[in-house]
């Protein structure tokens, strides 16, 4: 396994719709896999599929080893051929098509699955079907292993004391019966139940990544003299210790176990913890989604001399790029296969715009959007530069302002959660007279997803350049130390006279190891992961719960788990069902106690009104009693007049005599007062 600059990557082939060239079957085709130069001529073959018969939809089984370099751009072509007869020469085979690809391009895609339309310029046919291209990380040692042992009971091997155990760990070799050991724990005094400190081995180390291959732990009694005794060994493999918890197994001494006979161990070794950890690649992340954002900014101090001069660094012709542009050029275009957007800003400082100084300015003129596309727009945004209103060339070099402006982009994309990484490629011809502004900015910004490159432009020592990229020990200002080395310096002369991709390599080779420290610094996983080996949880046999990665078990624990997740799904489906359910019943059952209320209020104002007739009936039934009583009332004194008059025409009648009239009118005077009076 390489390191995180370049990985093996394992290609595999497979088309479809190819076109039926045979007339009475259909095609017998044979993927071929070529390696191409920068001018896009055939360079070497790298390797041939199998033919396949009668098969226009073909699934080649051979595959392809490749090495991916992140600083390279590595183009190679797939030629579709049409077998016709049993030869390994190519040009008696009829060619479909082909379709050339960029291996960062591929591997830069979610999925690393790329399809092409195949082209065939001698063929008037559009059609000739579909080449998919299929990259896969070969990562199946990539995982450190972290163990946490402790002894049990072992056998006292000092005359006056106890033990001072310590264990070593051998893997199997090729040969029978050898052993190969690669880790030794620490020593602990006068005990027979030392817990050792925890330690970790790389999966490589371990077993090379088979799951399978015996190890043996061997625990001994350390003694001054050198000779050291042996307390006991065990042989076991990585999967009986990662499938159960605390597997504790018995350390037998051979040569006690021959002579004594009922002799079962000297003691016990306890795994109370094995954890594997996928180790993430940089090309985990890449896969994942995360974007390589590039940020280039341009020195356009003084020193440089006049752009119309030839002797200008800035100087450049049709025919010959400056050094400026040539950088540009060839690290923007290995970059810019980690950014789908295809948009970059670009930057330039030391220049003076409308009579006005300024170290971190847009190139394109435009403060609100410096963003252009593609690394020809790059160029053309240098070029246009000088045409500036008021350009001026002026001082000094300064490069706070600018890593400054790239940490606040950074933070702003990391508050987001955004998995973008920015690289500010700063491109300058001397020293900088900002040193310790510089320092803390590049220290300020050693937390964040950053890493800077410093290309020297020009003939200048740069000798403070070397300063800022500390590979020995990490830059600091008093007690404020950077989190991670985030600066590479190369100086452009160095490769003045090599092949130009030499310089990308050189400035680009540490940034993918900076890039993935970075995600691992903040433990931030790539979204997704593939790996055929590790699981995405951790395998913990001991009471710890950290997120770790664990080894994938056999292919039935697997199904088995699948199963699980189908009736965990199910479960969850019916939960999901049984919760809406309840959300209908309640809904319902609050229409119900609406309704309920409203019936009820409904009924309410009906008895309000009804009281309020039944005392409007009331008032008028006593309206009436008493007018009735008044007509009563009035007729009784009606009649009483009528007998009155009758009284009156009686007595007028029988009385003739003058006498008995005037008593009579008396008393009947003294009738009508009476009445009058009643009345």
């Amino acid at each position: 396994m390489f390191g995180f600059a370049q990985s093996e990557v394992l290609l595999s082939i497979r088309c479809k719709n190819l076109p039926k060239l045979d007339t009475t079957s259909d095609s017998d085709p044979l993927a071929v896999l070529f390696e191409l130069t920068r001018h896009n001529t055939i360079k070497n073959e790298v390797g041939r599929t199998e033919v396949i018969q009668n098969n226009n939809d073909p699934v080649f089984t051979k595959t392809f080893d490749l090495v991916y370099y992140f600083a390279r751009v590595q183009w190679y072509r797939v030629i579709i051929y049409e077998v016709d007869e049993e030869t390994e020469n190519l040009n008696k085979h009829q060619v479909i098509g082909s379709i050339d690809f960029k291996l960062g391009d591929l591997m830069a895609l979610e999925g690393t699955t790329l399809t092409k339309e195949i082209y065939n310029i001698n063929r008037k046919v559009t059609n000739n079907g579909t080449c998919t291209i299929v990259g896969e990380e070969k990562t199946g040692v990539n995982a450190d292993v972290k163990f946490s042992l402790r002894g049990i009971k072992l056998d006292k091997k000092d005359l006056f004391g106890l033990s001072d155990p310590y264990v070593v760990i051998s893997r199997s070799g090729i040969e029978n019966n050898s052993w190969i050991p690669f880790h030794q724990t620490e020593v602990i005094k006068r005990t027979l139940n030392p817990t050792w400190k925890e330690f970790s081995v790389t999966l490589s180390n371990l077993c090379g990544g088979d799951l399978l291959r015996q190890i043996k732990f061997t625990v001994l009694d350390w003694n001054r003299n050198g000779v050291h005794d042996l307390i006991g060994s065990c042989v076991t493999t990585l999967e009986k210790i990662t499938t159960k918890k605390k597997v504790k197994l018995d350390l037998i001494e051979d040569k006690i176990q021959k002579t004594k006979k009922k002799y079962v161990n000297s003691g016990q070794l306890e795994f109370v913890s094995v954890k594997v950890k996928k180790i993430d690649t940089f090309l985990d992340y890449v896969r994942g989604g995360t974007q390589i954002s590039l940020i280039p900014a341009v020195d356009f101090t003084g020193s440089n001399g006049d752009f119309r001069h030839p002797e200008s660094l800035h100087f450049a012709s049709e025919k010959k790029l400056n050094e400026y542009q040539i950088a540009l050029k060839c690290i923007g275009s290995i970059l810019s296969q980690y950014d789908t957007s295809g948009l970059f800003p670009i930057y330039g400082f030391g220049a003076k715009i409308n009579n006005q100084l300024s170290h971190c300015f847009p190139l394109n003129g435009n403060p609100t959007n410096p963003y252009v596309n593609g690394v020809d727009g790059m160029l053309e945004a240098y070029s246009n530069a000088f045409t500036l209103k008021d350009f001026t060339l002026w001082g000094p070099t300064r490069f706070a302002p600018i890593i400054n402006e790239t940490a606040k982009i950074a933070r702003a994309c990391e508050k987001k959660k955004l998995l973008k990484y920015f690289i500010l490629l700063i491109l300058t011809d001397g020293e900088i007279t900002d040193m310790k502004d510089t320092m803390e900015a590049i220290i300020n910004a050693s937390d964040l997803p950053i890493s800077i490159i410093i290309v020297g432009i020009g003939f200048d020592d740069f000798l403070s350049m070397q300063e800022l990229d500390a590979d020995e020990e990490l830059l600091k200002i008093g007690e404020n130390v950077a989190k991670r080395d985030i600066v590479q310096f190369v100086p452009f002369s160095d490769y003045r006279n090599k092949d130009i991709y030499e310089l990308a390599n050189a400035t680009l080779e540490e940034i993918p190891e900076q890039m993935v420290s970075y995600y691992h610094s903040k433990n931030i996983r790539p979204p997704q992961n593939r790996n055929h080996l590790i699981d995405n949880d951790s395998t913990d046999t001991g009471d710890s719960s950290d997120d770790e990665l664990a080894i994938k078990k056999k292919k039935t624990k697997k199904k088995k788990d699948e199963k699980g997740k189908g009736k965990e799904k199910s479960k969850s489906k019916k939960v999901k069902k049984k919760n809406l359910k309840k959300k209908v019943d309640n809904e319902d059952l609050e229409l119900k106690a609406k309704k309920k209320e409203k019936i009820k209020s409904e009924e309410s104002e009906e008895s309000e009104k009804s009281e309020e007739s039944k005392k409007s009936e009331e008032s008028e039934e006593s309206e009436e009693s008493e007018d009735s009583e008044k007509s009563e009332d009035i007729k009784k004194k009606d009649e009483r007049k009528e007998k009155k008059k009758e009284i009156k025409l009686e007595s007028s009648g029988t009385e003739s005599s003058q006498e008995s009239s005037s008593e009579s009118s008396q008393e009947s005077s003294s009738e009508s007062s009476q009445e009058s009076s009643s009345d």
